[in-house]
C-alpha cells in the first residue's frame, strides 16, 4: 500500500496542472430584476431600455452589452491572449487564427487548388469561378438580358442602366442643371467644369475649419481670474516713480491714438570702417543705434 501511495504521489507531481481556462472579471453580484407591465424583464442598467421575455436572457445581455458578471474564457495557445466571454467561440478562434483542429476544405475542380476552412466559403469560390451551383438573377426588364450571381448587381444594373430606383446627386453650382446617380461623378464634374467656383468652395471650407478650430481653442483656453488682474493693474508704483502732469497741448488726440507709433530706423548696411573720418562717422552712428536699441 505504501509503495502504491508512494508511486501515486509521484505521478501526481509529474502531472502538468490543468491550465485555468476561465476567469471572472468581477466579483459576481446579485441583481433584482423587475419586470414591466408586459412581463418581461428590465434591465437595470440606467439609460437601457432593453427587456426579455426569460431571466436568462437579461443575464446573457447583461454580460454581452454591459460586462456584468462575465466569465471570460481564454485561448489556451501559448503566447495567445484572446478572450471570449462565450466558451464556444474558442474553438472557432483556434481554427481560424492557429489553425487548430482545422478541417480543410479543398476545391473539386480539376486544376484548382483552392482550399478553405469554411464550407461557405468553398460554395463561394465554386459559384464564382466555377459556375458550380450558381443560382442566376436576371433583370426582367424589357428584353434585357443581364443577369447576375449576386442580387444586389441585379439592383445596381437596374438603377444605371434603366434608371430604377435611383436616388440623383444634383450640382449645387449655381445655374447648373447637370446631375449624376453618383456622388464621386459631381465631384469630377466641378473640378472640370466648375474649376473656379470649386476652388472658391474649397477655400471657403478651409476658412471655416480655421474658425471652428480658432473658436475650439478659444473654448479650451483657462479663463483669467478679472479680480486678479485687476488687483494688479491697481498695484501703487514705487516711490521713485513720478508722473508729471500733461498740459493740454499734450494730450493725445483721436487721430494719435488711432496711428501707431512709429518704430525706431534700423540700419540697412553697417557703417564703413575705412580709416578716414568716415569711420569716426561710423563708430559715432553705431554707437548711437547701440544706445536706440539698449545694446
Amino acid at each position: 500500500m505504501g509503495a502504491a501511495h508512494d508511486q501515486s504521489s509521484s505521478l501526481c507531481l509529474l502531472a502538468p496542472p490543468m491550465e485555468q481556462k476561465t476567469e471572472l472579471q468581477t466579483t459576481k453580484t446579485k441583481r433584482n430584476f423587475v419586470k414591466d407591465s408586459n412581463g418581461h424583464w428590465m434591465c437595470d442598467v440606467p439609460t437601457c431600455a432593453y427587456t426579455a421575455k426569460a431571466k436568462s436572457g437579461l443575464k446573457y445581455h447583461q454580460a454581452a452589452i454591459h460586462d456584468i458578471n462575465v466569465v471570460w474564457t481564454y485561448c489556451d495557445v501559448p503566447g495567445c491572449n484572446y478572450k471570449a466571454k462565450k466558451a464556444s467561440s474558442i474553438k472557432p478562434h483556434k481554427t481560424a487564427n492557429h489553425n487548430v483542429e482545422v478541417e480543410w476544405f479543398h476545391c473539386t475542380t480539376k486544376g484548382c487548388k483552392y482550399k478553405t476552412k469554411y464550407p461557405g466559403s468553398m460554395k463561394s469560390h465554386q459559384r464564382n469561378k466555377h459556375d458550380i451551383d450558381v443560382v442566376w438573377y436576371s433583370c426582367g426588364v424589357g428584353d434585357c438580358k443581364y443577369k447576375a450571381k449576386d442580387s444586389g448587381r441585379i439592383k445596381e444594373h437596374k438603377r444605371m442602366r434603366h434608371d430604377i430606383d435611383v436616388r440623383w446627386y444634383h450640382c449645387d453650382i449655381a445655374g447648373c442643371a447637370y446631375k449624376a446617380k453618383k456622388g464621386s461623378s459631381i465631384k469630377s464634374h466641378k473640378k472640370l467644369r466648375h474649376k473656379e467656383a470649386y476652388a472658391a468652395m474649397l477655400r471657403a471650407k478651409d476658412q471655416k475649419d480655421t474658425a471652428s478650430a480658432v473658436d475650439l481653442l478659444m473654448s479650451a483656453a483657462v479663463p483669467v481670474d478679472q479680480s486678479t488682474a485687476v488687483s494688479a493693474v491697481a498695484q501703487p508704483l514705487p516711490p521713485s516713480v513720478v508722473i508729471e502732469p500733461i498740459g493740454e497741448s499734450d494730450q493725445p488726440t483721436r487721430n494719435d491714438l488711432l496711428t501707431p507709433p512709429m518704430p525706431p530706423p534700423v540700419p540697412t548696411a553697417m557703417p564703413s570702417m575705412q580709416p578716414s573720418l568716415e569711420m569716426g562717422m561710423g563708430m559715432f552712428q553705431t554707437q548711437n543705434w547701440a544706445n536706440a536699441f539698449d545694446l
